[in-house]
């Protein structure tokens, strides 16, 4: 979902609950971004929805449901770049598992294992012993339970980069390239907006 302060970024809570009530595993939403095809109204709105606004406003709808600490930088691009907030939803209730797990011990888990039917079980089973990893003193003996009855869902943040915003110490950590004709890596916001060709 493509946020735009003023227009739709009041509905963040309301489009999170409606994919979990879809049975869908996630939601990512993007900052509006002056770049492909736009709107030539939107040229003059100087504001853009930055990772603190997406976190106040998210913590501010769902009343506390969700907490700006409930998200974790992902770990691969600039740190500026994106968030992501790992859940579980047990029967429609949303339990971030970094209130349950570390958040240098749960990197560790997504930075292994992208599959989430492999991480989920194989969470429960490392965990079950004395790891040290727990937020939370007494819920070992629980999460393997928790894990085996609730299913996993994400909410994403991306800002992608634009001409008006654009960092170049952003694009130098970019993860993610696209492979040019000669061979090259081009970070994407980079060939975006500097080197895709217009539609004619």
């Amino acid at each position: 979902m493509t946020v735009i302060l003023g227009f739709n970024d009041q509905y963040l809570w309301e489009m999170i609950r409606f994919v979990v009530e879809q049975g869908l595993t996630g939601i990512n939403f993007h900052a509006m971004a002056l770049s492909g095809r736009f709107s030539k109204l939107l040229m003059d709105s100087p504001n853009h929805c930055t990772q603190g606004h997406f976190l106040l406003q998210v913590e501010k709808q769902s009343e506390g449901k969700l907490l700006k600490s409930d998200f974790g930088t992902i770990p691969c691009p600039d740190h500026r770049c994106g968030l992501l907030s790992y859940i579980l939803n047990q029967n429609g209730e949303l339990i971030p598992l970094k209130r349950l797990i570390r958040e240098d011990k749960l990197f560790d888990f997504v930075a292994d294992l992208s599959d989430w039917e492999t991480l989920l079980p194989q969470l429960a089973w490392d965990l079950a012993g004395t790891c040290g990893c727990f937020e939370s003193s007494g819920i070992q003996k629980d999460l393997g339970t928790l894990l085996s009855r609730a299913n996993f869902f994400s909410v994403g943040y991306h800002g992608m980069m634009e001409a008006w915003n654009f960092d170049v110490e952003r694009a130098r950590r970019c993860c993610v390239h696209k492979l040019t004709l000669d061979g090259k890596l081009m970070p994407f916001c980079l060939d975006n907006i500097k080197h895709r060709q217009k539609l004619r």
